[in-house]
């Protein structure tokens, strides 16, 4: 049986087969770019297809200004798995955030699009008495090699801290400057995550849409080291990898394979929690939540457990 029926899933998220943000991650988002004068900009949209995010300023602002709400989609979609075939996903990672203390390493944490609606979301369906409402405290460290981004993700937490306190959640976080092709950097990353999370019960990390970065095979070379660090400091740990992307050609034929492939060769200690070498695949119609228009969009997805 599911953690969350398809059934309790608010209208306000998920309805006539579309997924809308929750409103708390939308006037986070349109609050921030009002502050940062892109709000104009980012309800206009923009045709241009290849936008990743980067280390640089302009990199950073043109993803927050015109991807946010498609990345926030797909970790929406993941938590809520309107699509059965999420469920496993779903379920694990909404008990995951029921009670207790709770740890999220955040990687790479752009402009918080994963955290600010994960957070909300869970917010919404206590709200809507979807979920119980038992005492959750969470702990976030998030990386990225972006400092601009890693602003924008302090700005939207601090938004969102008093909203969320009000559903039962407190959260802290803690943002690192993070180069994942550097090992030095990322054993600095993961002894700033365990110093912050002393007391947590579970440990999650999340990955979500780094495809862009690593659309070449040296890009995944030169991070695939850090992952495994992290992966194997959690070797005392109840820890989870949470691995979720975009769904397209490129990812399924080039860079799944890769991460799945390493996993499997590298990270034996860790497999995943549906014992299918794979990530699930979902196609949805998300809105958008500045301008109301309906777009396509898709994840790919899979989470990883110590064995």
């Amino acid at each position: 049986m599911r953690v969350l029926p398809v059934a309790l899933i608010p209208e306000e998220l998920w309805s006539a087969n579309v997924l809308r943000l929750p409103n708390d991650a939308v006037s986070c988002y349109s609050e921030e770019l009002t502050a940062s004068g892109l709000l104009a900009d980012a309800t206009k949209g923009t045709d241009k297809k290849s936008i990743h995010g980067g280390c640089e300023v302009a990199e950073t602002l043109e993803h927050f200004t015109y991807r946010f709400s498609v990345s926030s989609g797909r970790v929406e979609f993941t938590t809520l798995a309107p699509d059965l075939a999420l469920s496993p996903v779903s379920d694990s990672l909404i008990t995951d955030l029921t009670e207790g203390n709770v740890t999220l390493l955040d990687i790479p944490c752009g402009g918080g699009s994963s955290a600010i609606t994960l957070l909300a979301t869970i917010g919404t369906l206590r709200a809507k008495g979807s979920l119980g409402t038992l005492p959750l405290s969470l702990t976030i460290v998030a990386g990225d090699c972006s400092e601009k981004a890693l602003e924008i993700y302090d700005s939207m937490m601090k938004r969102l801290k008093p909203i969320i306190a009000s559903y039962g959640i407190d959260i802290k976080w803690e943002t690192v400057l993070w180069d994942a092709t550097r090992a030095d950097s990322t054993a600095r990353l993961v002894d700033q995550w365990f110093a912050a999370s002393t007391g947590a019960g579970e440990y999650i990390v999340c990955v979500a849409n780094f495809s862009g970065a690593l659309a070449s095979a040296d890009a995944f070379e030169e991070f695939s080291p850090s992952l495994e660090q992290i992966l194997g400091r959690l070797h005392d740990k109840r820890g989870a990898l949470i691995w979720v992307e975009p769904s397209g050609t490129k990812v399924k034929t080039k860079i799944l394979p890769r991460i799945l492939g390493f996993l499997s060769k590298r990270i034996s200690w860790f497999s995943s929690a549906t014992g299918d070498a794979v990530f699930t695949s979902s196609k949805y119609q998300a809105e958008d939540p500045l301008n109301g228009n309906i777009f396509p969009s898709g994840v790919e997805v899979q989470r990883f457990v110590r064995k």
